[in-house]
Parts: structure tokens; sequence; C-alpha cells
């Protein structure tokens, strides 16, 4: 496991080619640096936790249930369904850095045809980059052939890092 980071004067971001996930977003406010997320206290307990702090999940995310639309694309073998991308999921495989930049980094993960028992061989990119005071965060698959792709982000936000989130609110701005 590689711990990555990406910055700029606004925000830094510690990633892990684990899960190509996210293990903390410092907001940087009059020199110093805010943590955003909840998240494990040390690296050792992030990979050990099963709630998937800061993972990229998929192929797909959610519980898949086996019906005769789902079984066109996923061979369920004993299973009535598949949680969070089965027993190989993103969540527990280590991706491949393909760029990093200061700003930005891309990581790479190949699966193979029934490998995750999804059809069809995927190329998936997750691109983590910082623009201004933003963190982007881009999702991209590839497949050969007809199959199911519903990849997700699972970070805990904690944004004043106290013990209730009762006074929180989230706004998503997003073209779709």
């Amino acid at each position: 496991m590689q711990l990555y980071t990406i910055e700029n004067d606004y925000i830094k971001v510690e990633t892990f080619d684990y899960a190509a996930s996210v293990y903390q977003i410092y907001l940087k406010v009059d020199s110093e640096k805010q943590k955003v997320l909840s998240t494990p206290k040390t690296h050792e307990l992030f990979v050990s936790n099963t709630l998937s702090y800061g993972r990229t999940i998929g192929r797909t995310a959610g519980r898949l249930h086996k019906t005769r639309e789902t079984v066109k694309y996923v061979d369920f073998k004993d299973s009535e369904f598949l949680q969070h991308g089965g027993p190989n999921k993103f969540s527990l495989s280590t991706f491949k850095v393909i760029e990093h930049t200061p700003h930005k980094i891309v990581y790479f993960m190949h699966r193979d045809h029934l490998e995750d028992q999804y059809h069809g061989d995927l190329d998936v990119y997750i691109t983590y980059e910082i623009e201004g005071s933003s963190l982007i965060v881009r999702h991209e698959a590839k497949t050969n052939s007809e199959s199911l792709c519903n990849i997700t982000f699972h970070p805990y936000f904690n944004l004043n890092q106290s013990t209730s989130l009762n006074s929180h609110t989230l706004t998503v701005f997003s073209k779709y």
C-alpha cells in the first residue's frame, strides 16, 4: 500500500493505491490544515476497517440482486446477490498509478471477463484532481462487451471534526 499526496494553496489530499482511496482531505485555512474526513486514525486501521472509508466501490455499488435481467451480466454462482462488487470488489484491490502530478493522480485497474463475476473485460480509471479549492473526482470505465458498472466513492465527512454530525449540511453541484 502506497500513500500519495496532491495539493495546492487551498487543499491537500492524501490517497492510497489500495482501493484508489482517499485517506484524508485537508482544507488550508489561515495557514492551518483542517481535516474534513472522518477516517481511522492509522493507515493500518484504514485498511482493516469494514466500512470502506474513502474507498472506491465497485464494479457495482450497493446490493445487486439475482434477477432475469442481471444474470445476463453477472455470474452469481450460488449467491442470490453481490454486495458492493462481489468477492473481488474494487474496495479490496490495489490500483496502479498511471499519472501523478502535484495537483492530480490517476489510478488504473483492469479486470478480465468473469474475474469479478461480471461479464466483459473492464478498464477502470479513477482520477483525483485539485482545481482551486475543489477536489474533482472522476470515475471512468471501458469494457469490451455489454456489462454492468456503477462505481461510487465512500468518503465520510466530518467537517468540524466533532463527535456529532448534527450541524453538517452538504451541497452537491453537478451537471447531471
